[in-house]
């Protein structure tokens, strides 16, 4: 029954976060090219609140997709030795302005330890568990530091914050439980952030323990198998984004039912100095093709086309219009488990509505690069 009542919520979730996807992924489109074309102040400040507002939106269809994603099985772990330090440093950047925004003390004591797991999953595990801290501290502060222990390296976040009463301690790793949130203030975020660090503790096999008193905060503690220290020197975390330049003058063709999805995307890349060919479905796409003498570099196709079709059959069918590969990335709204692992299966680059400008900007040019810069 309660496998069940699951699978019901995933559905739930996975339909109205589609849906809810759509519009916010036009409207953030719509407010990048905006932001690039006004200039007086107070028009800035206002397409700055938009962005605010957008980003906030997106940081909790994050959270939603990153539960999706987690149930439906198909996050795949790439286990390997790395400087935590490379973490630490992210943790730093990512939040040392939002303490510092609550007056708190912010300190991320610099560890030389070696660790063995995934980067990219125990860096979400750091920042949902540092997020909360801030989330949950008025006043003093929150330090993220290591300790070894054995041939482990242990993770601690503590902070001065509201504590945990002993009769909640179990109910806070539960999806959309809040500690002292009944009136659901959206500032305090959606009650996520702790369900996905279950989840990928348990993908990750890995431990955490907390110890919390109520008025005096809470210290988390994750432990973590340490690494080698050779085989960690050849690691590089992510680096910059490319320069417009690469997209200037660039065939991409956009495949998009729907019509403002269309226009925003039109309007962004034509900004970027692309040249756009934006279509409704696929029989459009092969009509205005077969008109032009040039190839298109790079296809854009959104995930769940009209008349059963897919993105994945627009992006095929167009590529063997030509007869070669095209560089190709599929959009998706879809949180459905089935739907993620279709998406994931077909091979393309893949991103997920709402599309931040800045991540398709970075995927493009990256495609886009000549082959002997990658």
């Amino acid at each position: 029954e309660a496998e069940a009542a699951n699978r019901a919520k995933s559905q739930f979730l996975a339909a109205a976060s589609h849906d809810l996807r759509q519009p916010l992924h036009a409207l953030g489109l719509f407010t990048a090219t905006l932001g690039e074309k006004v200039s007086g102040q107070s028009e800035r400040s206002i397409v700055g609140n938009i962005n605010a507002s957008i980003e906030s939106l997106e940081s909790l269809f994050d959270a939603l997709l990153d539960i999706s994603k987690l149930d439906a099985g198909i996050v795949q772990t790439a286990v390997q030795d790395f400087p935590l330090q490379t973490l630490f440093d992210q943790v730093q950047t990512d939040f040392a302005a939002q303490a510092a925004a609550k007056g708190l003390r912010f300190k991320v004591a610099p560890s030389s330890a070696v660790v063995r797991s995934d980067p990219v999953l125990l860096g979400r595990v750091l920042a949902n568990l540092v997020s909360n801290a801030i989330r949950y501290t008025q006043k003093g502060g929150v330090v993220v530091g290591s300790r070894r222990a054995g041939g482990q390296t242990r993770i601690e976040i503590w902070d001065s914050g509201s504590g945990i009463p002993e009769e909640y301690r179990n109910k806070v790793f539960e999806e959309f439980y809040q500690l002292g949130n009944p009136e659901r203030d959206r500032k305090k975020g959606l009650g996520l952030g702790l369900a996905i660090v279950r989840r990928l503790l348990d993908l990750l096999a890995l431990k955490l323990d907390f110890r919390s008193k109520a008025d005096r905060g809470s210290v988390f503690k994750v432990t973590v198998p340490s690494g080698e220290i050779d085989a960690a020197r050849g690691f590089a975390s992510a680096s910059g984004v490319p320069g417009v330049d690469i997209l200037s003058g660039k065939f991409v063709v956009v495949v998009d039912d729907e019509r403002s999805v269309r226009d925003g995307m039109q309007a962004l890349l034509g900004q970027w100095g692309c040249q756009v060919l934006s279509v409704g479905s696929i029989d459009e796409a092969i009509q205005a093709l077969a008109k032009r003498s040039d190839t298109p570099e790079l296809v854009l196709a959104d995930y769940r086309l009209r008349g059963n079709t897919t993105g994945i059959d627009a992006i095929r069918i167009i590529q063997a219009h030509y007869g070669k590969e095209i560089a190709s990335v599929l959009i998706t709204g879809d949180t459905a488990p089935d739907r993620l692992r279709e998406t994931r299966g077909s091979g393309y680059q893949l991103l997920h509505k709402p599309v931040r400008p800045a991540k398709l900007r970075a995927l493009m040019s990256h495609l886009l690069q000549p082959r002997g810069h990658h």
